[in-house]
């Protein structure tokens, strides 16, 4: 269920959202991104990158679709990200807890990146 109908909650959700994505609410985090694959006598390894950077962080409260109650959302300034995520890298927070990219999505709107973690 949808708080904001259209086009008002458009410009709600928008609004609220450049507000929550203010550096007084980001949180700092570091994105682990899997570059590169080699294949060694059968086994594949891979090379991780790290970066360092802020996001919003969202909570889910409820199942929505694929999105369950208890995952996490980050949302990144795409300009931020060399290279941007795939699912299967990870997200450790600044708890050091570390999450699992399973979705990502372009907000038309904010053109921020959605990373959706368990």
């Amino acid at each position: 269920m949808n708080l904001f109908p259209t086009p008002v909650g458009d410009f709600m959700r928008s609004a609220l959202r450049d507000f929550a994505l203010s550096t007084t609410l980001s949180v700092e985090v570091t994105l682990r991104t899997s570059q590169t694959r080699s294949i060694d006598a059968g086994l594949a390894t891979y090379a991780e990158a790290t970066q360092s950077l802020s996001a919003f962080r969202q909570i889910v409260t409820e199942d929505s679709g694929e999105i369950r109650k208890g995952d996490v959302g980050f949302f990144f300034n795409p300009a931020q990200l060399d290279p941007e995520p795939r699912p299967k890298d990870r997200i450790e927070d600044s708890d050091g807890t570390i999450w699992t990219i399973y979705m990502i999505e372009r907000d038309p709107l904010s053109s921020l990146l959605r990373c959706w973690t368990r």
